[in-house]
């Protein structure tokens, strides 16, 4: 039996897929002596011709599709293609952006395009499927949980979770030990994946983490794929975990094996400010972390209520401010669009940001995914999204059309007059915003952008030279100081 997984990235990368490599993985440690043949690829961006002509020539009995929210969507389409052309194929479909609560999920399985989805973390599931298919014996996976499908007499099914059946990520075979063209890809890649822990110990309505049960690895088990990887020569590792510092005596345990034994990685990870103290903070810089990112989402007291995000402001203004001290580049993330929130309650975000000191600020639209709280408030708070983008939001009950394009042209010069450059351009900004702006970091933004609009100056104009953008800032601020006035409109 020909078994054929496939995903496609997003942004043109080429970072194997670690998440099928798992499916592949766990299923040929368990088949036995069946005669299953499983093969993996990725594609670096959608292309729907070129896709399907690979799963022609692949001929696969089984196709697994690996879903993810810039790309689910696609995947549908091209599920109902195969489907017409190869009737006798078993389409199966997970990944993050598979839900029980998606009406064209369901319709999928009404009309057997699809036989089998699965919601949430799938190795024991996806090997269930596998060995019961190959068997014969394909009605024992009606009852397997969190899988949907459609029954003997045509009805959807749609299983519930049970914990019994998460796996034990312990002794999960990692596919970098195993598969020779998944370490050299992640090699030449330049960047390694690591995962310590699934699911979120949170809450955040938005996030499809927080839908799955939160559990982590022995630290031993960390440490000895780490110690691979450093043979390896790797240095960046992105780790995977929600927020990596949940429990902060795991994460100082982790952390002090990782300075006895002198490793030096550059990490990339997420953590929770709130959840960070003195010691750990130090550990931070001797085990050679230079940047972090941490999420503040919004600084609306009211918004950070309706998505149940734990916020303990003195806590995380404090080890924010600390961090810098200690030279370490913040990343702190904002999403655009959560529940009430305004334009302004926005800009006021952006400004609180300011105020922390010299950090990073990276501002993202909302993105509405399948399987959160927030996919099934869409009526609530009046979300329209672009369902063929990302699921990013169009509109909501309290921004509308106009304010979301707003953030999306202040964003791009947030970026590149702020978070992409250094401290000194930083210290140029700050100078000119507290002088010029009386401390108002989205005024200034603002300006800027309806400045370079006006002007007819292009994206692209301002991206080239630094020498343009002071030469820009300059104009603004000599036509602000002779009396002229930005008009938005």
């Amino acid at each position: 039996m020909r078994v054929l997984l496939l995903t496609s990235n997003t942004n043109n990368s080429e970072n194997p897929p670690l998440g099928l490599y798992l499916l592949k993985a766990y299923t040929e440690k368990y088949m036995e002596d069946r005669n299953i043949t499983i093969d993996v690829h990725a594609f670096i961006s959608f292309d729907f011709i070129k896709i399907l002509k690979f799963i022609l020539r692949y001929k696969p009995d089984v196709l697994g599709c690996g879903c993810y929210v810039w790309n689910y969507k696609a995947f549908q389409e091209i599920c109902k293609k195969v489907k017409e052309i190869m009737p006798n194929i078993t389409i199966i479909m997970g990944g993050p952006s598979i839900s029980k609560n998606d009406l064209e999920l369901d319709e999928l399985l009404e009309k057997n395009i699809v036989k089998y989805m699965i919601v949430g973390e799938g190795e024991r599931i996806f090997n269930e499927i596998i060995l019961n298919i190959y068997d014969g014996e394909q009605e024992r996976n009606n009852q397997l949980p969190n899988c949907m499908g459609k029954d003997e007499e045509g009805r959807i099914f749609k299983q519930p979770y049970d914990k019994e059946w998460r796996c034990d990520i312990n002794t999960l075979p990692n596919p970098f030990y195993i598969y020779e063209e998944f370490r050299e890809a992640a090699l030449n890649y330049g960047c390694v994946t690591l995962e310590t822990s699934r699911g979120c110990p949170y809450n955040c309505s938005y996030c499809v983490e927080s839908q799955i049960p939160f559990y982590s690895k022995d630290i031993s088990v960390v440490l000895n794929e780490l110690e691979y990887l450093h043979n390896l020569g790797v240095k960046n590792i992105v780790v995977l975990d929600a927020t990596l510092n949940f429990d902060i005596n795991r994460t100082k345990d982790f952390f002090i094996e990782i300075i006895k034994k002198g490793w030096k990685f550059d990490f990339s990870f997420e953590l929770k400010a709130e959840c960070l103290d003195i010691d750990l903070m130090y550990m931070l810089t001797k085990i050679g972390v230079r940047k972090i990112e941490i999420g503040l989402q919004s600084s609306n007291k009211s918004t950070l209520k309706s998505i149940r995000r734990y916020f303990d402001e003195e806590k995380f203004v404090g080890n924010t401010k600390k961090l810098i001290e200690l030279n370490i580049d913040i990343v702190v993330d904002l999403i655009a669009g959560l529940p009430n929130e305004s334009l302004e309650d926005w800009f006021e975000s952006i400004d609180y940001c300011y105020r922390l000191g010299d950090v990073n600020i990276s501002s993202n639209l909302l993105k509405v995914l399948p399987g959160t709280e927030i996919y099934n408030q869409i009526d609530k708070y009046q979300y329209r999204f672009d369902s063929y983008n990302m699921n990013v939001i169009l509109e909501t009950s309290t921004m509308t059309v106009e304010d979301i394009e707003i953030i999306m042209k202040m964003t791009t010069i947030l970026n590149y007059f702020w978070s992409f450059e250094d401290k000194q351009w930083k210290q140029k900004m700050r100078k000119i915003c507290d002088t010029y702006f009386s401390g108002s970091f989205s005024k200034l933004l603002m300006d800027i952008s309806i400045f370079i609009m006006q002007k007819g100056i292009t994206q692209k104009d301002i991206t080239e030279t630094r020498v343009i953008k002071e030469k820009l800032l300059e104009e603004l601020l000599n036509y602000s100081i002779r009396g002229g006035k930005l008009c938005l409109k």
